[in-house]
């Protein structure tokens, strides 16, 4: 965690994947920082990973009022804010952050020790408010727009967790 962000918390797994547990850690992690309550809960929008299924991961959302909606399997790219908008411009940055380190570090191996630095470096230039914006705008989350991509049968699977009829 070397150069990462103040507050950040660092957790791998021996399989290099997401799992349950560690999911659970992060979304411990989101509640300290988001602060959900009755009176103003979040919604969370998860894909279908498994790790976002476990019991534990369910429980602990809805104790602390932090709604989650799931999109359908292979649409992330089109419902996701930071799939749409984010993750493209993240990866370039995080690219130009290696290339710059490697000029700089000539001859040494870049680390997992590395890695937190980068990122933040990466994040710190392209995390800004109105990308988040056109995110979920270019989504059709907000505003909501149904015409975009969320057809009513699509906010149904959603929900409920169910294809339609």
């Amino acid at each position: 965690m070397i150069g990462a962000p103040p507050e950040s918390n660092g957790v791998a797994c021996e399989s290099g994947w997401m799992n349950a547990e560690t999911f659970l850690r992060w979304l411990q992690h989101f509640q300290q920082h988001v602060h959900p309550s009755a009176a103003r809960p979040v919604l969370l929008i998860l894909d279908e990973h498994s790790s976002h299924k476990d019991l534990k991961v369910i429980e602990y959302a809805r104790d602390n009022h932090i709604h989650t909606l799931r999109t359908p399997p292979h649409t992330t790219h089109k419902l996701q804010p930071l799939d749409r908008i984010f993750f493209k411009p993240f990866k370039q940055a995080y690219g130009s952050a290696s290339a710059s380190w490697m000029r700089q570090n000539p001859g040494a191996r870049l680390t997992e020790y590395d890695v937190a630095e980068l990122v933040n470096t990466a994040f710190t230039k392209v995390a800004r408010l109105e990308i988040a914006q056109n995110g979920f705008r270019g989504t059709g989350i907000q505003p909501f727009h149904r015409e975009i991509f969320f057809t009513p049968r699509l906010f149904r699977f959603c929900f409920d967790g169910y294809p339609a009829n």
